[in-house]
Protein backbone atom coordinates (compact mmCIF):
# COMPACT_ATOMS: atom_id res chain seq x y z
CA UNK A 1 0.00 0.00 0.00
CA UNK A 2 3.11 2.60 0.41
CA UNK A 3 3.65 1.72 -3.25
CA UNK A 4 -0.09 2.54 -4.21
CA UNK A 5 0.03 5.92 -1.82
CA UNK A 6 3.43 7.13 -3.92
CA UNK A 7 1.86 6.24 -7.31
CA UNK A 8 -1.35 8.22 -6.10
CA UNK A 9 0.99 11.29 -4.93
CA UNK A 10 2.56 11.60 -8.08
CA UNK A 11 0.25 9.63 -10.81
CA UNK A 12 2.20 10.95 -13.95
CA UNK A 13 5.91 10.19 -12.91
CA UNK A 14 8.25 7.76 -14.58
CA UNK A 15 9.47 4.60 -12.64
CA UNK A 16 12.50 6.20 -11.77
CA UNK A 17 10.90 9.27 -10.33
CA UNK A 18 8.55 6.97 -8.10
CA UNK A 19 11.33 5.12 -6.37
CA UNK A 20 13.19 8.06 -5.80
CA UNK A 21 9.71 9.66 -4.74
CA UNK A 22 9.09 6.21 -2.36
CA UNK A 23 11.82 6.60 -0.22
CA UNK A 24 12.14 10.48 0.01
CA UNK A 25 8.53 10.40 1.42
CA UNK A 26 8.71 7.65 3.81
CA UNK A 27 12.34 8.48 5.00
CA UNK A 28 10.58 12.01 5.86
CA UNK A 29 7.04 9.99 7.20
CA UNK A 30 6.32 11.46 10.55
CA UNK A 31 5.48 7.82 11.85
CA UNK A 32 2.70 7.56 14.60
CA UNK A 33 -0.80 6.95 15.36
CA UNK A 34 -1.30 10.89 14.63
CA UNK A 35 -0.15 10.28 11.19
CA UNK A 36 -1.54 7.40 9.33
CA UNK A 37 -0.71 6.69 5.57
CA UNK A 38 -4.07 6.37 3.86
CA UNK A 39 -4.64 6.00 0.48
CA UNK A 40 -8.10 7.94 0.74
CA UNK A 41 -10.22 9.49 3.11
CA UNK A 42 -12.30 7.26 5.87
CA UNK A 43 -15.36 7.19 5.35
CA UNK A 44 -17.96 7.51 8.07
CA UNK A 45 -20.44 4.38 8.35
CA UNK A 46 -21.38 3.75 11.62
CA UNK A 47 -22.39 0.13 10.69
CA UNK A 48 -18.41 -0.55 10.68
CA UNK A 49 -17.63 2.19 13.26
CA UNK A 50 -16.24 0.14 16.06
CA UNK A 51 -14.64 -2.30 13.51
CA UNK A 52 -12.62 0.96 12.13
CA UNK A 53 -9.43 1.98 12.97
CA UNK A 54 -9.61 4.95 15.18
CA UNK A 55 -7.71 6.59 18.06
CA UNK A 56 -10.08 9.31 18.83
CA UNK A 57 -12.56 6.38 20.10
CA UNK A 58 -10.06 3.49 20.72
CA UNK A 59 -7.06 4.49 23.00
CA UNK A 60 -5.29 1.02 21.90
CA UNK A 61 -5.16 2.38 18.84
CA UNK A 62 -2.65 5.18 20.16
CA UNK A 63 -0.08 2.11 20.57
CA UNK A 64 0.40 1.90 16.88
CA UNK A 65 3.73 2.91 15.64
CA UNK A 66 3.26 2.62 11.84
CA UNK A 67 -0.57 2.98 10.82
CA UNK A 68 -1.20 2.20 7.65
CA UNK A 69 -4.76 2.20 7.12
CA UNK A 70 -6.61 -0.30 4.40
CA UNK A 71 -8.93 1.99 1.94
CA UNK A 72 -11.85 -0.26 2.24
CA UNK A 73 -14.87 -0.93 4.89
CA UNK A 74 -13.78 -1.54 7.46
CA UNK A 75 -10.46 0.83 7.62
CA UNK A 76 -8.60 -1.20 9.97
CA UNK A 77 -4.88 -0.62 10.56
CA UNK A 78 -2.86 -3.43 7.88
CA UNK A 79 0.06 -2.96 10.50
CA UNK A 80 -1.45 -3.05 13.76
CA UNK A 81 1.50 -5.89 14.64
CA UNK A 82 4.46 -3.82 13.71
CA UNK A 83 6.17 -3.14 16.55
CA UNK A 84 9.27 -0.40 17.47
CA UNK A 85 12.17 -2.83 16.41
CA UNK A 86 10.46 -3.64 12.94
CA UNK A 87 10.02 0.56 12.63
CA UNK A 88 13.74 1.28 13.27
CA UNK A 89 14.51 -1.54 10.48
CA UNK A 90 12.23 0.03 8.27
CA UNK A 91 13.34 3.20 8.67
CA UNK A 92 16.75 2.39 8.28
CA UNK A 93 15.63 0.59 4.99
CA UNK A 94 14.11 4.09 3.95
CA UNK A 95 17.21 5.75 4.69
CA UNK A 96 19.71 3.41 2.87
CA UNK A 97 17.47 3.17 -0.26
CA UNK A 98 17.43 6.84 0.05
CA UNK A 99 20.77 7.04 -0.04
CA UNK A 100 21.51 4.61 -3.21
CA UNK A 101 19.29 6.63 -5.15
CA UNK A 102 20.81 9.70 -4.74
CA UNK A 103 24.06 8.42 -5.77
CA UNK A 104 22.27 6.48 -8.87
CA UNK A 105 21.26 10.02 -9.58
CA UNK A 106 24.43 11.27 -9.34
CA UNK A 107 26.19 8.79 -11.35
CA UNK A 108 27.77 7.23 -8.27
CA UNK A 109 26.04 3.51 -8.03
CA UNK A 110 23.49 1.42 -10.09
CA UNK A 111 20.08 0.36 -9.24
CA UNK A 112 20.75 -2.94 -8.60
CA UNK A 113 22.59 -1.75 -5.65
CA UNK A 114 19.28 -1.37 -4.04
CA UNK A 115 19.00 -4.86 -3.80
CA UNK A 116 22.12 -6.33 -2.13
CA UNK A 117 21.76 -9.26 0.29
CA UNK A 118 21.91 -7.95 3.76
CA UNK A 119 24.37 -9.95 6.23
CA UNK A 120 22.11 -10.16 9.10
CA UNK A 121 25.75 -11.65 10.82
CA UNK A 122 26.93 -8.67 9.93
CA UNK A 123 24.89 -6.21 10.80
CA UNK A 124 25.11 -6.81 14.23
CA UNK A 125 27.53 -7.51 17.28
CA UNK A 126 25.14 -8.32 19.82
CA UNK A 127 22.57 -11.91 19.31
CA UNK A 128 19.89 -13.68 21.72
CA UNK A 129 20.61 -17.24 20.53
CA UNK A 130 17.43 -19.31 20.91
CA UNK A 131 18.19 -23.27 20.87
CA UNK A 132 15.15 -25.77 20.77
CA UNK A 133 15.64 -29.87 20.53
CA UNK A 134 14.05 -33.26 21.10
CA UNK A 135 14.30 -36.27 20.99
CA UNK A 136 12.49 -38.02 17.93
CA UNK A 137 11.39 -36.82 14.76
CA UNK A 138 7.72 -36.29 15.79
CA UNK A 139 8.09 -34.38 18.76
CA UNK A 140 10.85 -32.27 17.23
CA UNK A 141 9.07 -31.23 14.57
CA UNK A 142 5.62 -30.22 16.60
CA UNK A 143 8.37 -28.69 19.48
CA UNK A 144 9.85 -26.08 16.98
CA UNK A 145 6.86 -25.15 15.44
CA UNK A 146 5.56 -23.77 18.43
CA UNK A 147 9.22 -22.52 19.65
CA UNK A 148 9.28 -20.71 16.04
CA UNK A 149 5.95 -19.00 16.00
CA UNK A 150 6.01 -17.32 19.55
CA UNK A 151 9.45 -15.41 18.78
CA UNK A 152 7.56 -13.09 18.73
CA UNK A 153 6.76 -12.54 22.23
CA UNK A 154 11.00 -12.78 22.89
CA UNK A 155 11.03 -9.64 20.69
CA UNK A 156 8.18 -8.10 22.65
CA UNK A 157 9.85 -9.09 26.05
CA UNK A 158 13.61 -7.71 24.97
CA UNK A 159 11.75 -4.67 24.10
CA UNK A 160 11.07 -3.80 27.44
CA UNK A 161 14.41 -4.04 28.56
CA UNK A 162 16.15 -0.59 28.85
CA UNK A 163 19.67 -0.09 26.73
CA UNK A 164 18.59 -2.09 23.59
CA UNK A 165 17.64 0.09 20.45
CA UNK A 166 16.31 -2.51 18.42
CA UNK A 167 16.00 -5.82 17.56
CA UNK A 168 16.14 -7.71 14.44
CA UNK A 169 14.99 -11.77 14.27
CA UNK A 170 16.65 -14.23 11.35
CA UNK A 171 13.86 -15.87 10.00
CA UNK A 172 16.52 -18.53 8.96
CA UNK A 173 17.28 -21.11 11.25
CA UNK A 174 20.08 -23.29 11.80
CA UNK A 175 20.82 -26.71 12.68
CA UNK A 176 24.38 -28.55 13.96
CA UNK A 177 26.50 -30.68 11.46
CA UNK A 178 27.08 -33.09 14.06
CA UNK A 179 24.47 -35.97 13.47
CA UNK A 180 24.19 -36.89 17.02
CA UNK A 181 22.06 -33.23 17.16
CA UNK A 182 19.96 -33.51 14.31
CA UNK A 183 16.99 -32.94 16.43
CA UNK A 184 18.39 -29.30 17.43
CA UNK A 185 17.75 -25.87 15.57
CA UNK A 186 18.45 -22.55 16.47
CA UNK A 187 17.70 -18.71 15.80
CA UNK A 188 19.71 -15.90 16.09
CA UNK A 189 18.21 -12.81 17.26
CA UNK A 190 20.55 -9.42 16.27
CA UNK A 191 20.26 -6.30 18.60
CA UNK A 192 21.65 -2.69 18.65
CA UNK A 193 22.44 -2.05 22.18
CA UNK A 194 21.52 2.21 23.03
CA UNK A 195 24.45 3.44 25.32
CA UNK A 196 26.75 1.66 27.53
CA UNK A 197 24.02 0.47 30.46
CA UNK A 198 22.68 -2.95 29.23
CA UNK A 199 24.32 -5.71 31.44
CA UNK A 200 23.83 -9.20 30.12
CA UNK A 201 21.94 -9.79 33.75
CA UNK A 202 19.53 -7.57 32.60
CA UNK A 203 18.55 -9.73 29.69
CA UNK A 204 17.63 -12.74 31.47
CA UNK A 205 14.54 -12.30 32.93
CA UNK A 206 12.81 -11.21 29.84
CA UNK A 207 14.51 -14.58 28.30
CA UNK A 208 13.28 -16.74 31.10
CA UNK A 209 9.98 -15.08 30.36
CA UNK A 210 9.82 -16.59 26.95
CA UNK A 211 10.73 -20.16 28.02
CA UNK A 212 7.85 -20.24 31.28
CA UNK A 213 5.61 -18.54 28.61
CA UNK A 214 6.05 -21.17 25.54
CA UNK A 215 7.01 -23.97 27.23
CA UNK A 216 3.51 -23.54 29.52
CA UNK A 217 1.71 -23.54 26.08
CA UNK A 218 3.30 -26.50 24.94
CA UNK A 219 1.70 -28.14 28.75
CA UNK A 220 -1.92 -26.42 28.50
CA UNK A 221 -1.80 -27.91 24.60
CA UNK A 222 -0.64 -31.19 25.61
CA UNK A 223 2.07 -32.56 23.93
CA UNK A 224 5.02 -31.02 26.47
CA UNK A 225 7.56 -33.50 27.29
CA UNK A 226 10.67 -33.74 29.21
CA UNK A 227 13.19 -34.17 26.37
CA UNK A 228 11.84 -30.71 24.57
CA UNK A 229 14.60 -28.21 26.12
CA UNK A 230 15.01 -24.99 24.88
CA UNK A 231 17.56 -22.59 25.71
CA UNK A 232 18.11 -19.02 25.48
CA UNK A 233 21.08 -17.39 26.22
CA UNK A 234 23.63 -13.97 24.78
CA UNK A 235 26.34 -14.46 22.71
CA UNK A 236 28.80 -11.63 20.69
CA UNK A 237 29.72 -12.13 17.09
CA UNK A 238 32.29 -14.30 17.29
CA UNK A 239 30.62 -17.05 19.33
CA UNK A 240 27.76 -16.73 16.94
CA UNK A 241 29.85 -17.81 14.13
CA UNK A 242 30.91 -20.51 15.66
CA UNK A 243 27.55 -21.94 16.73
CA UNK A 244 26.26 -20.59 12.79
CA UNK A 245 27.56 -24.30 11.40
CA UNK A 246 24.71 -24.37 8.86
CA UNK A 247 21.25 -23.79 7.75
CA UNK A 248 18.04 -25.94 8.43
CA UNK A 249 17.00 -27.79 4.91
CA UNK A 250 13.64 -26.79 5.22
CA UNK A 251 12.71 -23.37 5.65
CA UNK A 252 9.25 -23.27 7.41
CA UNK A 253 9.11 -25.62 10.54
CA UNK A 254 5.43 -25.73 10.89
CA UNK A 255 3.52 -28.94 10.55
CA UNK A 256 2.20 -29.14 7.02
CA UNK A 257 1.61 -32.31 5.60
CA UNK A 258 1.82 -33.33 1.54
CA UNK A 259 -1.62 -32.82 -0.31
CA UNK A 260 -2.67 -29.95 2.45
CA UNK A 261 -2.98 -26.54 2.11
CA UNK A 262 -0.48 -24.84 4.37
CA UNK A 263 -1.91 -23.07 7.90
CA UNK A 264 -0.35 -20.51 9.47
CA UNK A 265 1.62 -21.07 13.24
CA UNK A 266 -0.71 -18.80 14.89
CA UNK A 267 -3.56 -20.27 13.37
CA UNK A 268 -2.07 -24.52 14.47
CA UNK A 269 -1.68 -23.23 17.60
CA UNK A 270 -5.36 -22.46 18.10
CA UNK A 271 -6.47 -25.60 16.21
CA UNK A 272 -3.92 -27.86 18.71
CA UNK A 273 -5.13 -26.40 21.96
CA UNK A 274 -8.95 -26.90 20.72
CA UNK A 275 -8.20 -30.13 20.14
CA UNK A 276 -6.82 -31.24 23.65
CA UNK A 277 -10.36 -31.10 24.51
CA UNK A 278 -12.08 -33.63 21.81
CA UNK A 279 -11.23 -36.09 19.91
CA UNK A 280 -9.85 -35.64 16.54
CA UNK A 281 -8.23 -37.52 13.82
CA UNK A 282 -4.65 -37.27 14.06
CA UNK A 283 -1.71 -37.29 11.15
CA UNK A 284 0.88 -39.41 10.51
CA UNK A 285 3.08 -37.27 13.16
CA UNK A 286 0.66 -37.35 15.78
CA UNK A 287 -0.95 -33.77 15.12
CA UNK A 288 -4.39 -33.30 15.14
CA UNK A 289 -5.68 -32.67 11.59
CA UNK A 290 -7.21 -28.68 12.30
CA UNK A 291 -11.18 -29.01 10.71
CA UNK A 292 -10.42 -25.73 8.30
CA UNK A 293 -7.47 -27.31 6.34
CA UNK A 294 -9.04 -29.00 3.40
CA UNK A 295 -7.24 -31.38 0.95
CA UNK A 296 -6.00 -29.70 -2.30
CA UNK A 297 -7.45 -30.88 -5.68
Amino acid sequence: MLVAKICRLYPHALPSILIKAFFEVFFQWKWSWQCPVHLKPSANNVALRNLAWDPERNTKDKDHVMPIIYPIHPHINSTFNVTKSSLQIMKKEFKGGREVVSKVYNNEACWSDLFKEFNFFDEFQHFVVVTASAADAGRFRRWIGLVQSKIRNLVDFLEFCNGISYIRVNTENFSPVSETDKYVRRWFLGFVKEGSQLHVKDLKPHMEAYKSRTVGLARRIGFYTRDMKLETVYAERQEVKDMKEEKANFATPIPVLLNRVPISSDQWCREIMSSAKTTRQRDEGGLPIPPKVRETE
